[in-house]
């Protein structure tokens, strides 16, 4: 992407020094490279933020607790 920014940024005003070629080699560089750090990022968008996945797991055990905490109490109420 610095690439085609560079080569885009550099013209010079009215003169079009863009050509297929360099278009070209600029894309298939970025379809070559992409693909690694695309994988890379959906890893960690799977995986959530650290602050969702404390969350996730402090809600399970708060619930976990909660769960066996009212059913020890309705044991005890009842029996």
């Amino acid at each position: 992407m610095d690439k085609m920014e560079a080569l885009f940024g550099n013209l010079p005003n009215g003169e079009n020094t863009l050509t297929i070629e360099k278009i070209s080699k600029i894309v298939d560089d970025l379809e070559r490279d992409a693909p690694p750090l695309l994988k890379k990022e959906w890893r960690r968008v799977k995986s959530g933020e650290l602050i969702y996945r404390i969350a996730k797991w402090l809600s399970v055990v708060i619930f976990t607790v909660t769960g066996i905490t009212a059913g020890w109490l309705f044991y005890k109420l009842l029996g």
